[in-house]
Formats: structure tokens, sequence, C-alpha cells
């Protein structure tokens, strides 16, 4: 991979531009994106192109998260595209916004005769200035204050924050821990009486707390909950790759849980 160290940005921002503009063209562009062309249409690919960006990062490979990364520019770049042409804003407005609120949220970087402040005053600097921002706003309900557009997991984040705001929260990852053995011991609990009636509803909204629960011990431990969750369905899934490479077989279907859990096993100990 070669590291472009003294070419400018802009000359490849520009010729990126007229190209997003070309493939776009509703006359002389590509009939499939051009389709497409909405923002509730490309919303999807935004998150799987940073999904995908997440995984390149965890797993270390550089070169592939040039690529995405150059993925997840192509959806800003294309929503942008979308607002101009519905007259509502251009990509130098998110440019110009972006750089502002940089400014506004860093005065400790920005403002003159700013100095160099512990990292605590940072962060309580940091929550003042959204607070102010917020207040801009129309108060919101709790439950809107969250989009519902975002991972479940995102959202129990973000309202565990939210309630550390108001001095809701527990004081150490080791609490939040000693919560969620409770919520499933409350699992286990409507589990059995569920299983009577054939009727799961409660064991459901049990689980629930559970997942919020280790979504707040993720926030604590200062994980993404997403993350932390996506990388477990990864390890999962290399998990199941090397038992089929152990039993060196393109398919476990008909081995039985005895062998399978064998080479679980095996697989657990090299992964």
């Amino acid at each position: 991979m070669n590291i472009s160290q003294k070419e400018s940005p802009e000359k490849y921002l520009t010729s990126l531009l007229e190209t997003v503009r070309k493939v776009t063209d509703k006359d002389e562009g590509c009939p499939w994106l051009v389709e497409r062309m909405s923002h509730e249409a490309l919303a999807h690919y935004l998150i799987e192109e940073a999904y995908e960006t997440v995984e390149t990062i965890e797993n270390k490979e550089s070169e592939k998260t040039l690529d995405e990364l150059g993925d997840v520019l192509l959806q800003v770049l294309l929503h942008s595209k979308i607002a101009e042409n519905n007259g509502r804003f251009t990509l130098t407005d998110v440019m110009k916004n972006l750089s502002e609120k940089i400014i506004r949220r860093h005065p400790h970087v920005f403002e003159e005769g700013s100095s160099k402040i512990d990292l605590d005053t940072i962060v309580a600097e940091w929550e003042e200035i959204k607070k102010k921002e917020r207040a801009e706003d129309k108060p919101k309900s709790w439950q809107s204050e969250v989009s519902h557009h975002y991972p479940a997991t995102l959202q129990a984040k973000k309202i565990g924050k939210k309630a550390r705001l108001i001095n809701f929260d527990w004081e150490s990852p080791q609490e939040v821990f000693e919560q969620i053995k409770s919520e499933i011991k409350e699992v286990e609990e409507s589990l059995l009486l569920d299983s009577k009636s054939s009727d799961f509803s409660h064991t459901k909204e049990e689980i629930g707390d559970v997942y919020f629960a280790l979504a707040q011990l993720c926030r604590h431990l200062d994980f993404d909950p997403e993350v932390t969750a996506f990388l477990g369905n990864i390890k999962f899934c290399k998990r199941m790759d090397k038992m089929h490479e152990l039993a060196k077989v393109t398919s476990l279907k008909g081995k039985s849980k005895e062998e399978l859990e064998r080479l679980w096993c095996e697989a657990k100990k090299q992964l």
C-alpha cells in the first residue's frame, strides 16, 4: 500500500465529486444507482458500510480499512448529493457545519488563551456544551430522545448515558454485573412459570432487561455494545468455519451432537 504523503486531498476531492456527479446523472449515470437516489433507499448501505469498516479495523486489515472508509465516504457524498438535488443542503454545508461543530465543542483547543486541561475537565466541558445545544431544541421525551433507527444495543448505550446525566446510574462495572446476574435470575424464574402456560411473553420481557443491562456493562467498560455484540457473532462464525476445517467437510449436517460438541471444543482451543 503506497501512502500519498505529499499529494493534496483537495485535488482528489474535486475529481471524486465529479465522478459521483457523473455516476448519479439521470441521463448518463448508472441506472441502478439513479433509481435509488433517495435517503431512504440508501440509508441501510451507510449502516452496512460502517459495520464492514469496523470489522476491518478489529482485524487490523489496513488495506481493507482503506477500501471500506472509501465506501463510507461514498455514502456521505451520495446523501449530500441527494440533499443538493432536493434543494436542502450541499456537501459544502456538511463540511462547514462539521468544522463549526468541532471548533464549538473543543474550546480548549481553538479559543485564544486556552491552556492544557485534564481529561475529566474536557469530558465535563463536552457534556455542558452538548447540554446547551440540546436546550436550543424542543424538549423530548425519553422515548423520542433515542432514534428508533439505531440498533437496540446503541439505543441502550445512549439511554444509559442520558440516565448518567441525572446521576441515575451504577457506580462501577461490578455493580452492573450484579444487576445482570439478577436479571438472568428473573429470566430463569419467568421461563419456569411461562413453560406452564406456553406463553413466554414475560420471559421475552425479562430477556430484554438482560440485553439492556449487558449494554450498560459495555458502556461502563468503555466498550461499544454494538461492536462487542458484532465481534461475538464474528467469533462464533470463525469457530464454525474451524469446525468444518477440522472435520474436513463442507457441511456439518448429519453429524451427531456429540461429534459437533467435540469439534466445537477443539475449535475453541484454536480460536
